[in-house]
């Protein structure tokens, strides 16, 4: 497999060395495709004449070179926001990396009627609901019955200011395999960016 650098860059001064800087857009389509640069194996250059030329304007000779360091990824990723639509029954978790959708594990997501849930009431998402998008940023989870009638049951999510996630650590893994950092109860908990409520009549 290979993958086109599309907006990377490099402003090196003229010399022997090249760095490039990787867009995100270019580290997102990486990890995305998760079948090249994952170790030293996989990890080749593959240069055309219209890359680069030298001072005498000479392009580069086309060459298929495989990189002689590796260092994988170790960043870990994490929760940055989410949204909720009670009408549409979705929650979704946007994470900082490309995440493994299917790696999601139920059990430790939580919301809450407020950032500290000694002060109100909070629901924990079941193994009931289910995870419905790909890899990507955004972990979309559609909400089952009963979890959503947990919520209206308990007085959870009926407003924005109403609306808070805590989630555990491990929860999810990038395509890296790299375990997600989890946000806290009463420490960093996150209120909801986009909320929508319910309009629906029952």
């Amino acid at each position: 497999d290979i993958y086109v650098l599309n907006t990377s860059s490099s402003s090196s001064p003229n010399g022997f060395q090249v760095v490039v800087v990787l867009s995100v857009t270019d580290l997102d389509g990486i990890r995305l495709d998760n079948s090249v640069f994952t170790d030293i194996g996989t990890s080749y250059l593959h240069i055309f004449p219209a890359a680069i030329a030298d001072l005498a304007g000479v392009p580069v000779a086309e060459a298929v070179v495989q990189a002689t360091l590796f260092v994988g990824d170790s960043t870990h990723p994490q929760i940055s926001s989410f949204d909720l639509d009670l009408n549409l029954g979705l929650l979704a978790l946007q994470f900082n990396k490309i995440m493994s959708a299917t790696s999601f594990s139920f059990g430790c997501l939580v919301l809450q009627s407020t950032s500290t849930l000694a002060f109100g009431r909070g629901v924990t998402i079941s193994n009931a609901s289910t995870v419905n998008s790909s890899n990507g940023h955004v972990i979309t989870i559609s909400l089952s019955s009963s979890d959503l009638n947990a919520l209206k049951f308990n007085g959870v999510a009926l407003a924005r200011n109403q609306t808070w996630l805590a989630i555990c650590n491990n929860s999810a893994q990038d395509t890296a395999c790299l375990c997600s950092i989890g946000v806290f109860d009463g420490v960093n908990a996150l209120v909801v960016s986009s909320y929508v409520p319910y309009t629906t009549a029952p």
